[in-house]
């Protein structure tokens, strides 16, 4: 084999990483701020005092999640295929369900909810609902089309 065939696999990985980038580093924060306590025993605030805010955090996190993951594929894939799109949001509930899971059982300061996986998936359905019925896919796609004009031009 020769040395050029060896590098090939690693671009591949190194590429995907590069598109994704933005995906990856918000599903990494999401990991985070799921597995660690964010909460001090005695240290109270304002904002820790508000009810449901956790749920709140959740839905932001899977909102920003699911838009992340759609805008960086069809940068990508430039078209608009709505089973890719249900896989997607398939994917970040799951990936919700697993970060549950794992707060459950993997984690000594904090504890599984039904309702935040319940919060994550809807975070992941309106974010979906919001990039392709209220024009977010669309600025995407003219982002795209905007800036391979300006590249052909150069």
């Amino acid at each position: 084999m020769s040395p050029k065939r060896k590098w090939i696999p690693y671009l591949k990985i190194y590429r995907w990483f590069f598109r994704y980038w933005k995906t990856i580093s918000w599903a990494i924060l999401v990991y985070w701020l799921s597995t660690f306590s964010v909460y001090q025993k005695n240290h109270h605030t304002f904002l820790l005092n508000i009810p449901h805010l956790d749920k709140a955090v959740h839905f932001f996190m899977y909102f920003t999640l699911i838009t992340l993951w759609l805008s960086d594929y069809f940068k990508v894939r430039q078209i608009c295929l709505y089973r890719k799109m249900i896989w997607i949001v398939v994917a970040c509930f799951f990936y919700g369900v697993l970060m549950e899971l794992i707060q459950a059982f993997f984690t000594t300061n904090r504890n599984g909810d039904i309702l935040d996986a319940i919060t994550n998936g809807l975070g992941a359905i309106i974010g979906l609902i919001l990039f392709k019925y209220l024009g977010i896919y669309r600025k995407v796609m003219i982002r795209i089309v905007t800036q391979r004009r300006v590249y052909k031009s150069c």
